[in-house]
């Protein structure tokens, strides 16, 4: 059974139709790039998927449970067990500016789930220090570098033990060289069989580490299939100009 289904989902704001009956499935350990250009859908898309948005139209199921049918909301319960297995890292880190990065990483915790406070910290600093940043535990988000935010921002949504990332550009507001210490914690995620959905503008990336592409435009998804089918063989004219265009 696919950890994600998503059927005929549409979403608009106002009279503007941001998503046109999509559908598209996610196994267990996929890593899936969603590639685009801007307005294309691709950061609502993974919105809706996490309940940040509401849908007018479509069914999402995940992990086998439908938490949205036919554009209608199962029970409150229900929608937050299908949303907390999934974690989802934002393009401007959204850490707490007045908490230090250990209470970042632990305050969401204590506030969802019933564990014991040394089973949290325990699990804060082994993060921390898988992502080389166990010297930061108690320092303030404003001294670390854009890279170390974002690092410590994957912590957080790692920090309840999901079993699907959701990624929205999250190297987009990063200088190359900062970039590549986010892209190195996002592989080793994927080396892990962690399954991730990761909107992002890194082909190069997109290529060496997803498992499949998906290629968006006008809120449709105009093609999908493997890295190699999606950047050696394109189908549609507009993957074809938006890869030209990428290089």
């Amino acid at each position: 059974m696919s950890i994600i289904q998503v059927s005929h989902l549409k979403k608009s704001f106002g009279n503007l139709q941001v998503l046109k009956d999509i559908s598209f499935n996610v196994e267990k350990g996929d890593v899936i790039a969603i590639l685009g250009s801007s307005g294309s859908g691709k950061s609502t898309l993974l919105r809706c998927l996490i309940d940040l948005e509401k849908i007018d139209g479509g069914t999402i199921s995940i992990d086998g449970e439908k938490f949205v049918e036919n554009g209608k909301y199962m029970p409150a319960s229900v929608v937050k067990n299908a949303t907390l297995k999934m974690g989802m890292v934002f393009q401007h880190f959204n850490l707490f500016p007045h908490m230090k990065v250990i209470r970042n990483l632990e305050k969401p915790v204590e506030l969802v789930k019933n564990e014991n406070r040394k089973t949290i910290r325990e699990r804060s600093l082994a993060l921390l220090a898988k992502v080389g940043l166990a010297d930061k535990a108690e320092v303030y988000p404003d001294s670390l570098s854009g890279g170390q935010k974002q690092r410590v921002a994957i912590v957080r949504a790692l920090m309840m033990n999901p079993e699907i990332m959701l990624f929205d550009e999250p190297t987009s507001s990063l200088d190359p060289e900062i970039t590549k210490e986010v892209l190195y914690t996002m592989k080793q995620l994927a080396e892990e069989k962690m399954t991730m959905l990761i909107v992002t503008h890194e082909i190069g990336f997109a290529k060496e580490v997803a498992t499949k592409i998906l290629f968006m435009s006008d809120g449709e998804i105009l093609e999908s299939g493997t890295p190699d089918e999606i950047f050696n063989n394109p189908k549609n004219e507009r993957t074809k100009l938006f890869l030209n265009n990428s290089y």
